[in-house]
């Protein structure tokens, strides 16, 4: 079978005629592979989704022809999941649901070390990398940084 299909065992022994597709999550980003936390965040998700039975709710595609959705498994948001873990950032270049930036506001309190560590290998990893022609979102991103950052006991 080529072109993406696979057969997989199903309940009472049925064969089930899969496909396998590429989904982005909506509404959150996460760092690439090489960025710090990137081999962190990928191990994470997988956690979360390899092997399972996922709903995913498909909003449509993005510019690499993958499905953009959001994801479930036994009810939980796979999304918030990541952004919990301090492994992802809200999108809100692309998503503006007040849900996910009150997923971090909650969340910020609780983890606010760890989450300035992974703003600050962010900043950076753009840095090091160039930013783009985004210098204002940059300058942003610092102060806000800078303002939230508690000091190291």
């Amino acid at each position: 079978m080529d072109a993406g299909y696979r057969v997989i065992a199903g309940a009472n022994d049925e064969e089930i005629l899969a496909r396998k597709y590429r989904i982005r999550l909506r509404g959150i980003d996460a760092p690439e592979s090489s960025m710090p936390f990137g081999k962190e965040a990928k191990e994470a998700l997988v956690k979360l989704v390899q092997g399972k039975c996922l709903k995913v709710l498909v909003y449509g595609d993005d510019r690499y022809r993958r499905c953009v959705g959001d994801i479930y498994f036994n009810s939980v948001y796979i999304q918030e999941q990541m952004l919990k873990k301090g492994l992802a950032w809200h999108y809100v270049a692309y998503d503006q649901r007040p849900e996910l930036a009150k997923v971090i506001l909650l969340f910020h309190g609780r983890r606010k070390q760890e989450l300035n560590v992974l703003a600050y290998g962010l900043l950076h990893t753009l840095r090091s990398h160039g930013n783009g022609g985004k210098r204002e979102e940059m300058q942003h991103k610092e102060s806000v940084l800078k303002h939230s950052r508690s000091p190291v006991a």
